[in-house]
């Protein structure tokens, strides 16, 4: 009797996977693609790793930024189609789909998504209307006051930093993880710029039991999201010590956040003023009117200003950095250009923003190759048609209709290394972006109306850190013995996605300029 129940079970199962696969085949309008047990964007696909072999696919978050070369062979679009658990899809690699898909088509929106249950609804993950509530609470905290207040900061705290880390009295480092410094340096900007907490470079935030640093735990927290979600708390109970870091990580990520918010709280109940972003956030949800935001939503901005606004940055700055380090001819145009701006000696500050345009091309550049928001994630509203783009010249384009419902993604990634818009995409050209005569082409912020609020409080800290270092010290990597430089670079440069895009462990070195210095 038993076996017979397990037999029926299974063919149950067996026939609404088949059922559910053959209608993500209709809804995707039998787009070429992977046929998988999970979708790419749904828990348990991201839970597991990327695997791409024939007896196991799952996509997962690395499947864009791996196969970038060859996703795409004759039409810009393939399609996902689990037959488990999470939603049919289709992903494309064009500006002209990009425009329809994620500007301001009400044929399209965001996804629901299960970060939510882990942080909140917050500005980044809220549907259209929610999201319109979001924005134009933070909107106003993005003003000249706000940036000139990032520049400041970033000067104080890469000051800091250079003290702290004894950099002061070398004439060279020794091998520096550039990935913990970036980070850590971003972390101080946002924390001091939007949350009014400032920390010495030398003691930053830890943990309550002081085990591990506020840094620390948000890199654990948002490679951990999947596993937070489904564990039952009683799991981190276990005597494990990777449990146990997991559980110290969201308790000290949790704790922070709502600490900031009380202190807001009272500082706002004797003072009206709204003087940073966590001001207004809080505010909000004090306020009666159209734009307030409940506790859930409060909550969840407050981890999205803290995660994007610093986990981006300090990602996309190492591979600067380290592609600054491979490419030596571009870094000393770079402290050339440096050097012309500030020829007296003096500090630089936010009046020269804008007198830095091959620097600046070096940082669209590398963004463009390591883009830390790889996707932009869109459900569409009803059904719809695209016209693809073919990548054979003189084919016609393919017409496809998807349906409501279908998960529609702007591979970030693959404009990128879209060799119709970047030839030659894997190499390091700052130079080809003087002159774009097509705006678009630069993704690296996002596009549309949901393009990061934050762009220019990015752009500034970037600036600020990349023309201080490269001022004052030559960047090199460090190569093992009988190691060329692009041995390096495949080695290294390896893109992986927890929550965003960035690279592994970043080993450089930094030599102290001295005048008349140059490659």
């Amino acid at each position: 009797m038993l076996s017979a129940a397990i037999a029926l079970l299974f063919l149950l199962l067996a026939a609404r996977s088949v059922l559910k696969f053959l209608s993500g085949l209709k809804a995707v309008d039998n787009v070429p693609g992977f046929r998988c047990a999970f979708s790419a964007t749904s828990l348990p696909g991201l839970f597991f790793p990327t695997s791409l072999n024939t007896l196991w696919c799952n996509p997962g978050p690395d499947f864009l930024i791996r196969l970038r070369h060859s996703l795409y062979p004759v039409h810009e679009i393939v399609s996902v189609v689990p037959f488990l658990s999470g939603a049919p899809g289709v992903y494309v690699c064009s500006i002209e789909l990009m425009r329809q898909i994620a500007g301001y088509s009400p044929q399209y929106d965001k996804e629901h998504t299960f970060f939510d249950a882990a942080f909140g609804t917050n500005v980044v993950t809220a549907q259209r209307a929610g999201w319109k509530r979001h924005r134009r609470v933070i909107n106003p905290a993005f003003s000249h006051k706000m940036y000139d207040l990032v520049w400041k900061e970033s000067l104080a705290i890469f000051r800091d930093m250079v003290a702290a880390e004894g950099w002061e009295e070398r004439d060279s480092t020794s091998t520096v993880m550039m990935n913990s410094i970036t980070i850590k340096f971003a972390l101080a900007v946002i924390s001091s710029c939007a949350f009014g907490l400032t920390f010495p470079w030398a003691e930053p935030p830890k943990s309550e039991g002081g085990g591990m640093t506020l840094q620390d735990c948000l890199v654990i927290a948002t490679r951990d999201v999947p596993l937070r979600i489904v564990a039952p708390r009683w799991v981190y109970r276990l005597p494990s010590k990777y449990l146990k870091e997991v559980e110290e990580a969201f308790t000290t990520v949790f704790a922070f956040a709502k600490s900031q918010i009380a202190a807001r709280r009272e500082k706002l109940a004797d003072d009206k003023s709204k003087s940073n972003m966590c001001d207004l956030i809080v505010r909000a949800n004090e306020d009666d009117g159209k734009v307030k935001l409940n506790d859930d939503e409060m909550l969840g901005d407050v981890f999205a200003v803290l995660i994007a606004g610093h986990e981006t940055s300090g990602k996309v700055l190492t591979a600067i950095i380290a592609l600054l380090g491979l490419h030596q001819d571009e870094q000393e145009r770079v402290h050339q250009e440096i050097l012309s701006v500030l020829a007296s000696g003096r500090e630089p500050s936010l009046d020269d923003l804008d007198s830095f345009p091959y620097l600046h091309d070096c940082i669209m550049e590398g963004i463009r190759l390591f883009p830390p928001a790889d996707i932009l994630v869109r459900e569409a509203t009803e059904d719809v048609f695209l016209k693809v783009p073919s990548r054979i010249p003189g084919q016609r384009e393919r017409d496809v209709t998807i349906k409501k419902g279908t998960i529609v993604g702007v591979d970030v990634v693959g404009i990128n290394h879209n060799p119709r818009y970047f030839p030659d995409p894997e190499a390091f050209k700052p130079s080809r972006w003087k002159g774009i005569t097509e705006p678009d082409q630069f993704v690296g912020f996002g596009y549309g109306p949901r393009a990061c609020v934050g762009r220019k409080f990015a752009m500034i800290e970037l600036t600020c850190f990349l023309v201080l270092l490269i001022r004052d010290w030559r960047v090199e990597v460090v190569l093992k013995k009988g190691e060329s430089l692009q041995q390096w670079r495949e080695r290294i440069l390896v893109a992986k996605v927890d929550i965003t895009l960035g690279v592994g462990p970043t080993p450089i070195r930094l030599v102290r300029r001295k005048a008349g210095d140059s490659v």
